[in-house]
């Protein structure tokens, strides 16, 4: 039998290509975190209007304290963390909020109501992932 030789053009550079995409990936999953947490920290940090018979001046430091970070990136787990360290913030934006503090959303109901947003920032580091993969 006669040996048949195929050569597959551009299979070098399509390897090369594959061979970056854990740079890609981490790279544009690393932007759609940091846009994710920098987007809430701006949501949580707004104050709600304050009740009508309220007298208490704000001032403005909870919302001042409001930090984001990413942590992991390039790693095979990336997280975004978004909080402060505010003695009070649990009564006042997390789980300790008593029925008095109704009027401010919680950490947790900022996410919940974000989620498609930041869910967004994810479809489109899949685009971006795609599109570098195909250059």
């Amino acid at each position: 039998m006669a040996d048949v030789t195929i050569q597959v053009e551009g299979l070098d550079e399509l390897l090369k290509r594959f061979g970056a995409s854990n740079k890609i990936v981490a790279q544009a999953i690393g932007r759609a975190m940091k846009k994710a947490t920098l987007h809430l920290q701006a949501k949580i940090a707004v104050y709600p209007p304050p009740p009508p018979t309220s007298t208490y001046r704000r001032t403005g430091t909870l919302g001042r304290s409001i930090t984001s970070e990413v942590r992991g990136v390039g790693t095979d787990e990336v997280r975004g963390i978004v909080g402060t360290a505010i003695p009070y913030a649990p009564v006042v934006i997390g789980p300790e909020q008593p029925f008095y503090m109704k009027h401010w959303k919680t950490i947790i109901q900022h996410a919940e109501d974000e989620k498609p947003q930041v869910e967004e920032f994810f479809v489109e580091a899949g685009e971006e992932i795609v599109g570098g993969l195909a250059k």
